[in-house]
């Protein structure tokens, strides 16, 4: 691996908060990190995303895998993730806090490795609406380098 040099601001990751709010007014969160690239590639990468967000519209999907192929490649790991387990047999549930997927210890039956607790996870947080759209939406701010929401509030 050669060597990299990254100035002040451009490391190779950027780890962002995502918040979660459902129709019910419940809110969660979790931190994730997106992938960064130097200008040029950011601009193809957006570009990408632009167009799977266009055919998604088009096609009135609300889960299309593309796009979920498309935002497991970009996230890098997740952070302070709360998870519910349910047992069929024994009918427990326990609350399950993954500190970073990067070091998750193996869970039985659910995964064996971090690849595969980020792999889980992701198929879970993709799956369920407030997060997906928070997922999306960070991962445009991290494409961008730019929070849009808070450059509205102040016009």
């Amino acid at each position: 691996m050669a060597l990299q040099l990254y100035v002040k601001l451009q490391t190779p990751t950027i780890e962002l908060q995502v918040k979660a709010k459902d129709a019910s007014g419940n809110k969660d969160s979790l931190i994730v990190g997106f992938k960064r690239y130097e200008l040029k590639e950011t601009e193809v990468k957006f570009k990408q995303l632009q167009d799977i967000l266009e055919e998604t519209q088009t096609n009135n999907s609300l889960n299309s895998e593309e796009l979920n192929t498309f935002v497991k490649d970009e996230l890098v790991y997740i952070k302070a993730a709360k998870v519910e387990s349910y047992d069929d047999e024994t009918k427990v549930s326990k609350d399950i806090v993954i500190s970073d997927t990067r070091t998750a210890k193996k869970i039985e039956t659910l995964w064996d490795t971090p690849e595969e607790c980020l792999d889980v996870l992701l198929n879970y947080y993709l799956a369920s609406a407030p997060y997906r759209v928070s997922l999306i939406s960070a991962m445009q701010k991290a494409l961008l380098n730019n929070d849009y929401e808070s450059a509205e509030l102040k016009n």
